[in-house]
């Protein structure tokens, strides 16, 4: 595969962090990614013999559950040991910036992108080459995480990190700008091309139970980069631990903690 380089301090903090996680991503952040996969290939309208892309396709999980549908698929990611996790997939995988696509115009009649365009330095390039890539009348999907104010998953943790006056380590910020609300998604999707009248946006959430605060912490911790350097950064951790257990306690249910992962789901056509 290919070797990458970026000079960019967003683009290149991201590639070494996923770099870092991949081998952990699997049994520790992926869990909270795996829900929406059926609801974002449903969006799609995925079917037997239709072409796809899965866009910063990770571990290939996505990838493996479009093809057992009956598509062909192509995976794409920038991190070359996510490739290696995903090699399980059985698909063609390329290693590729997204915002630079070694693919030809109108190859694929869909495109997903799962937890991927909040990544992505400038998400405008990645949707404009997303556009190109599908075929008119192709569909394009994607997930991104809400805001860490309204997402509990993630909330619970900054909110322990102000409970303890803590703060956030100086990270590089994204140079296209944050992806978190509806209201972005919809000009984005826009600006790169789909017909405004195509573009859908709807909240998506799923449960997620954990065995403890620390377990939450934990799966931040090993399978994120931006949040988990937020997490190394903080003074002391156990105490941070503690401070997540108390949060995360509304969200009992009798053995079991259910907190709800929340997301939004997009998807436009190609005109």
């Amino acid at each position: 595969m290919p070797e990458l380089s970026f000079t960019e301090p967003y683009r290149d903090f991201e590639l070494r962090g996923w770099e870092r996680a991949a081998a952990r991503y699997g049994d520790s952040f992926e869990r909270a990614t795996l829900p929406f996969v059926e609801p974002l290939l449903g969006a799609l309208g995925l079917a037997a013999g239709m072409g796809l892309l899965d866009l910063a396709c990770g571990t290939g999980r996505l990838s493996a559950a479009a093809r057992d549908r009956g598509a062909w698929v192509a995976g794409a990611d920038f991190a070359h040991n996510m490739l290696l996790q995903a090699r399980a997939a059985g698909v063609p995988l390329v290693r590729a910036d997204a915002e630079r696509l070694p693919f030809r115009d109108a190859a694929f009649d869909a495109v997903a992108i799962n937890f991927g365009v909040h990544h992505f330095p400038y998400p405008l390039r990645a949707l404009a080459e997303a556009h190109r890539v599908l075929r008119p009348g192709g569909r394009l999907a994607f997930t991104v995480w809400q805001s860490p104010e309204i997402n509990p998953t993630q909330k619970l943790v900054f909110d322990a990190i102000r409970a303890l006056g803590g703060g956030r380590p100086e990270l590089p910020p994204p140079p296209g700008g944050g992806v978190t609300d509806a209201a972005a998604c919809r000009r984005l999707l826009h600006m790169a091309g789909f017909a405004e009248g195509s573009i859908t946006i709807e909240a998506v959430q799923a449960p997620l139970e954990f065995a403890s605060g620390r377990a939450l912490v934990e799966m931040l911790r090993r399978g994120t980069v931006q949040t988990a350097a937020v997490i190394d950064a903080q003074p002391d951790y156990e105490a941070l631990v503690a401070e997540v257990e108390r949060g995360i306690e509304r969200y009992r249910d009798g053995a079991t903690l259910r907190v709800p992962a929340q997301a939004l789901l997009a998807r436009a056509v190609r005109a």
